[in-house]
């Protein structure tokens, strides 16, 4: 099931409706039409479901550093991405905090439900799923079981290589805008961004307004916002009508993957000397002496009775 949404990322196939259909496509793609479609489904899902900002929070919340050294330099800016997680944090909905509480000012957008066209801005949406690891197609990084050491000389002097770095992802409930930019080398722009966010037509006496985030990687999904001035929070929902096909973050025309190098013809040694073939004649002096014909006592009384017949 993992691997087969690392192979649907090598490949773009449209579907024809048949869920058990064979995928026809280069590399081969392990299954049919409908392992297929789980694999795209779970690769939308966990890129396109996205909500505003402050609506989930971690259930654990990371600690929080320090910003200056102990002799009060300040410490160099962190990272976003991290380490592709062994377990997926948890979600929760976000507790309307106190407004007497220091930490109130925090969420004040969330409480005063997005004024000021606050959705208008990527940082304030932020996926809901993890990320998908290219390397494994899973959520999480897998480690296989470590095997029980045997006690053999010869395998504890073989040293074993090193594992790979662990993949560098975006940690869970990030905003939008440190999304990857899609990038047009014919357009004056370097990049763009891969979310679109637009306001459904609005009456500046209404106290409701809704904002639609689209997003270009994906063509097809959408996310509606509808917010309330003064109203914690906001209500949204997600979807996708598209054909399951990924658009490229660098445009290009799409090129199945080459098949791989053709082997080399067998090397012939150094030292090889090709043998000239055997004439008749050198066949017959090497050849083996005929094996002699043993006859049974029953086989002979028998010859000698059809020399008696004969005559």
């Amino acid at each position: 099931q993992y691997q087969r949404r690392v192979h649907g990322r090598k490949i773009k196939k449209y579907f024809t409706g048949d869920l058990d259909a064979p995928v026809s496509a280069h590399p081969p793609f392990p299954g049919s039409e409908k392992q297929l479609l789980r694999a795209q489904i779970a690769r939308i899902s966990h890129t396109t479901v996205v909500a505003p900002r402050l609506i989930f929070s971690p259930t654990d919340p990371p600690e929080e550093e320090e910003e200056d050294d102990e002799d009060g330099a300040p410490k160099p800016k962190k990272k976003y991405t991290i380490p592709a997680y062994e377990e997926i944090p948890e979600i929760q909905p976000t507790d309307v905090p106190d407004p007497e509480d220091e930490e109130a000012a925090n969420f004040k957008v969330w409480t005063e439900g997005f004024k000021d066209d606050a959705l208008m801005k990527l940082e304030n949406w932020v996926h809901l799923q993890p990320v998908i690891l290219q390397s494994q197609g899973r959520a999480s990084l897998f480690k296989p079981e470590e095997e029980e050491e045997e006690e053999n000389e010869e395998e504890e002097e073989a040293e074993k290589p090193p594992p790979p770095p662990p993949e560098q992802i975006n940690p869970r409930l990030s905003d939008l805008a440190h999304d990857r930019k899609l990038r047009f080398k014919q357009h004056s722009r370097k990049a763009f961004p891969s979310w679109s966010v637009r306001k459904v037509f609005h009456v500046p006496s209404y106290t409701t307004r809704t904002y639609c985030c689209q997003s270009l990687l994906w063509p097809g999904a959408y996310t509606f916002a509808k917010c309330v001035d003064d109203v914690v929070g906001a209500t949204y929902a997600n979807i996708y009508i598209g054909d399951g096909v990924k658009k490229d973050r660098v445009a290009r025309t799409f090129a199945p993957q080459l098949p791989s190098a053709i082997m080399s013809e067998f090397a012939m040694p150094s030292e090889g000397i090709l043998q000239v073939d055997a004439t008749p004649d050198d066949e017959q002096e090497f050849a083996p002496p005929p094996v002699p014909v043993i006859q049974e006592d029953g086989d002979e009384e028998k010859e000698e009775d059809e020399e008696e017949d004969d005559e």
